[in-house]
C-alpha cells in the first residue's frame, strides 16, 4: 500500500520509539536523513542500541502542523553509519494546540543540555526572546542543534521556577558586533516543550496572557 510522505524535507528532526525484548520502550533522539518511496532512512543520535532488523517502530516528526507519527519496521541498516532504513507502512498525524506566542526579554536563565544517557551535561546561559504554551524562542551562546534536547529553569514570577526539557527544533547563528570588541556567534534557538507538566505549562500560559495584557496597556501590537 502506498504512503505519502511528501510531507517530509529531509534532513528533520526526529525521534524513534519501539518495544524491546525486555519490555522496555526505548525513544532515541534521530534524524530523518533521506525519503525513498515509502521508506525513511533515519540517522539515530544517541549511542544506545538501535531497533534490530524486523522490530516495529514508530518514528515522530514535529511540524507546524502537528506530531507525524510513521508506523513501519526495520528492514535494513546502513554499514558503516548509525542509519536504519524503515519501511513505512502508516502515517498519522496528532493536531497541535494552538498556543499564543508573545514577545518577551527575559535574561540569564539558566539551562542545560541533557545527554544521551538522559541526565543533564553542558549548562549555558539563554535569552528568552518569545514564550508560548508550546515553547520558545531563545539566545545563547551555546552551540545547538536540531534535535538536542535541554533543559531550563524558567522565572516566571515569585513562585517556583518552570523547568520544562525543550526539544531543538530550528536554530540560526547569528554574528554580533559591538563597537571596540571582537564579534561573537550567538544561536538563535526554537525550542518545543517535551515534557512539561499540565501545572506548569498552564503557569507558563498565563504568563503569556499577562505579558498580553500589559503590551496592550502599552499600546505594543500584537504579536502574530
Amino acid at each position: 500500500m502506498a504512503v505519502d510522505l511528501s510531507f517530509l524535507s529531509p534532513p528533520q528532526a526526529a525521534r524513534v520509539r519501539w518495544r524491546a525484548t525486555d519490555g522496555s520502550e526505548p525513544a532515541l533522539a534521530a534524524q530523518v536523513e533521506s525519503v525513498h518511496a515509502n521508506r525513511v532512512v533515519v540517522a539515530l543520535l544517541a549511542e544506545a542500541p538501535p531497533p534490530p532488523a524486523g522490530a516495529a517502530v514508530v518514528v515522530e516528526v514535529g511540524l507546524p502542523d502537528g506530531l507525524h507519527r510513521l508506523s513501519g519496521e526495520v528492514v535494513g541498516e546502513l554499514l558503516g553509519s548509525p542509519a536504519l532504513v524503515i519501511e513505512v507502512r502508516a502515517v498519522e498525524r496528532v493536531q497541535r494546540r494552538a498556543f499564543v506566542r508573545v514577545p518577551v526579554d527575559i535574561h540569564t536563565m539558566s539551562a542545560y543540555l541533557i545527554g544521551a544517557d538522559g541526565e543533564p551535561t553542558t549548562r549555558f546561559a539563554v535569552r528568552v526572546l518569545d514564550l508560548s504554551g508550546g515553547g520558545m524562542y531563545c539566545e545563547c551562546l551555546q552551540a545547538l542543534t536540531v534535535g538536542d534536547q535541554f533543559g531550563i529553569i524558567l522565572r516566571l514570577d515569585d513562585e517556583e521556577p518552570v523547568r520544562p526539557l525543550l526539544r531543538v527544533v530550528d536554530v540560526r547563528r547569528r554574528v554580533v558586533r559591538l563597537p571596540g570588541s571582537q564579534p561573537y556567534r550567538t544561536y538563535l534557538v526554537r525550542g518545543a516543550f517535551e515534557a512539561i507538566s499540565e501545572r506548569e505549562r498552564q503557569r507558563v500560559i498565563q504568563f503569556v496572557y499577562r505579558q498580553q495584557a500589559e503590551q496592550r496597556r502599552r499600546g505594543r501590537p500584537e504579536p502574530s
